[in-house]
């Protein structure tokens, strides 16, 4: 038997549905509400909440080309057969409107961030990004070059978005329009004389960001480690330091920085082409996989061990280290040979394959090893815990039941909790943007727009896990089959950009295009098709005024767009239809939800007909059931119960 660990598991009741629900002791729900000596927070992801853009006199602004480009959703333009992305004046109908939402990584923008101190959203800017290498974004994208995705999706202002350095002219405007609070210069300088705007990236976890600052009151102090998201290698040593002491001083943001060829083979080739792919169940002779280069675990060993050298350097006795995802699974090892006693959680936030699927992996042994050197290692649902169990009894050949499983390790025992707790979302906050005046605007404009129409949202990344095309196809046999349906069903579809999408696009473009020919016409277009997100007040002004939500992927980590969609319906009730392999199946799926196979093109069609024809009474009844799901998984339960397991850890 290999030198492993110990590992323990709750007992846990299964429901109808497959998932596990574990048992709260009344003790522990009252323990729960309250911090229990808590210290500081270390929340590591690989891209912080926040990054730095640098300031530059330039005023001449770039003209944008409107030419041949369609419009969406209240002044948002598109052109759907070359891929060019672009914005009108915006928020002409609503210009106070400020709230964007930045594109998260893996989870989904989520809602925009909570005013916390020094937290800033920037939106309404009128930018000039000017793509020098030494500041550029590192997420690779096949579109990023010519169409600039990440920077539409983190400027909506449209004027002449095309790298990564902010123009100076603008600054005071800014500053005005969006700092004009009790926080401090939201600029700094380096000793160089180079100036900087600190601000949130589109590119970090921001359902994360979200969960942790609805619960500031369980821990005396938070910080945030992780990379910035742009390339920092030809930085001096000086500006370095400026820039760190600007963000741990305002923003509680501890950097780590990595140079562009590591990054580049970690997160582009071993994370995005690999351990992605496979974790969505895309095994490795399917098209979709991308392979990677021969030195890319090599990279990801020397970006992991960055993280663990800055952990140590800034870890205090008693601090908690929470690792988010499957970026960082090298870490909680590493942390552990350098920090034996202290509390490390790692958290998977997207799925976790079959034993059968990881076995694939050439490192897989290393990567189970690396995640379980945590104090805690928690999962979205049970079936992603039952996985990672399985893959370490057949690949570490641990002894093991669903309980708990057991290895002796030499020289100790290490004993690594599993819980299974989604993420969920900040009730009160949603709530609060939901009834903002901004959010009524737009809620008002787009019933006007949609007078007599039927709307169907849906929001996914442009990836081939998420459906998208599957949906598409569903949705044509639906019109087809049902002719009352054909001029008045609108499907809003938003795709959000993603590091590989121009094949899944054009693969999805050819059945929206066929889908508008055979059923539109001059004033009316079935399908909505925008390939960037919108203004928060906009989304959730849709969400609003849906007739019904459809969520797709073919498989998904939890997916809390249904969510959001849950909660903005609160006085309209319309049905949420959801693919049986998202993660919130698990407690929406019996619960008020229409279930589908997302496989299975017939079974949409007929969900979205049963859906459109359902009854006021009955849509009460369904939305109530789904309402109490959400909370009872919020954001506030899912970082209380984190701390207090981990603070329960031998």
């Amino acid at each position: 038997m290999e030198a492993g660990y110990k590992l323990g598991s709750e007992l846990s009741k299964i429901n109808k549905e497959g998932t596990k629900i574990r048992e709260m002791k009344p003790e522990e729900d009252k323990k729960s509400k309250g911090s229990e000596g808590v210290g500081r927070l270390l929340v590591v992801s690989v891209f912080t909440p926040y990054t730095t853009t640098f300031l530059q006199q330039e005023e001449n602004m770039q003209k944008k080309n409107l030419n041949g480009v369609e419009t969406g959703i209240n002044g948002i333009n598109i052109e759907h057969s070359s891929g060019k992305i672009s914005q009108a004046a915006t928020n002409s109908q609503n210009p106070k409107a400020k709230n964007i939402r930045p594109v998260s990584e893996e989870c989904g923008s989520g809602y925009s961030a909570r005013k916390v101190k020094n937290l800033r959203v920037h939106s309404d800017s009128k930018t000039k990004l000017n793509g020098e290498a030494n500041y550029r974004s590192r997420r690779r994208s096949s579109f990023s070059s010519k169409h600039n995705e990440r920077n539409n999706n983190l400027n909506h202002s449209g004027k002449g978005v095309s790298g990564g350095v902010r123009r100076f002219s603008d600054f005071f405007q800014r500053m005005i329009g969006l700092f004009s609070d009790e926080y401090s210069e939201p600029y700094g300088i380096t000793d160089e004389g180079e100036k900087y705007i600190i601000e949130r990236q589109n590119l970090s976890n921001l359902r994360l960001f979200n969960a942790v600052n609805s619960n500031l009151d369980l821990f005396e102090e938070r910080l945030w480690v992780g990379g910035l998201g742009v390339s920092s290698e030809k930085w001096s040593d000086i500006k370095k330091q400026n820039i760190e002491d600007k963000l741990l001083d305002e923003f509680e943001t501890i950097p780590v920085h990595l140079d562009d060829k590591e990054f580049d083979l970690h997160y582009n080739f071993f994370c995005k082409q690999l351990i992605w792919p496979l974790f969505h169940s895309i095994p490795p002779e399917m098209p979709q996989w991308k392979g990677w280069d021969p030195k890319a675990y090599e990279e990801s060993v020397n970006v992991c061990q960055k993280f663990c050298n800055k952990l140590v350097k800034v870890y205090r006795e008693g601090d908690i280290i929470w690792i988010n995802d499957y970026h960082l699974m090298l870490l909680p090892k590493m942390l552990r040979e350098r920090l034996p006693k202290a509390k490390i959680v790692y958290f998977n936030h997207i799925p976790f394959p079959t034993s059968e699927l990881f076995r694939c992996l050439h490192v897989r042994k290393e990567l189970l090893e690396g995640v379980l050197g945590s104090s805690l290692i928690g999962f979205q649902t049970y079936m992603h815990s039952r996985h990672f169990i399985q893959s370490c009894k057949y690949i570490l050949h641990m002894d093991m039941s669903f309980a708990e499983m057991t290895l002796e390790k030499t020289g100790g025992n290490s004993v690594p909790k599993i819980i299974e707790i989604p993420v969920g979302i900040d009730i009160e906050q949603l709530k609060d943007e939901r009834d903002s005046r901004a959010t009524q605007i737009e809620e008002t404009l787009l019933a006007a727009k949609y007078k007599d129409k039927l709307v169907i949202v849906s929001r996914d990344k442009n990836d081939f896990v998420k459906g998208v095309r599957n949906k598409m196809l569903a949705y044509e046999e639906f019109l087809a089959e049902n002719p009352k349906y054909q001029k008045n069903t609108i499907l809003v579809q938003l795709a959000l950009a993603t590091t590989e999408q121009n094949e899944e696009f054009v693969r999805i473009s050819d059945v929206v295009d066929r889908i508008n020919s055979k059923f539109g016409g001059i004033e009316h277009q079935p399908v909505k098709f925008l390939r960037q997100d919108i203004d928060q007040h906009k989304y959730l002004g849709l969400l609003k005024v849906a007739d019904a939500m459809l969520v797709t992927p073919l498989r998904d980590g939890l997916n809390l767009t249904s969510h959001e969609f849950i909660v903005c319906q609160e006085k309209k009730n319309s049905p949420l239809i959801i693919s049986e392999f998202v993660g919130s199946y698990g407690f929406l799926g019996g619960n008020g939800a229409i279930t589908i196979n997302p496989f299975n093109i017939n079974s949409i069609s007929k969900a979205l007909f049963e859906a459109l024809e359902m009854k006021k009474d009955k849509k009460t009844e369904r939305w109530k059931l789904l309402y109490k799901q959400v909370e009872l998984n919020s954001a506030k339960k899912y970082v209380s119960t984190i701390l207090n397991e981990v603070n329960s850890c031998s």
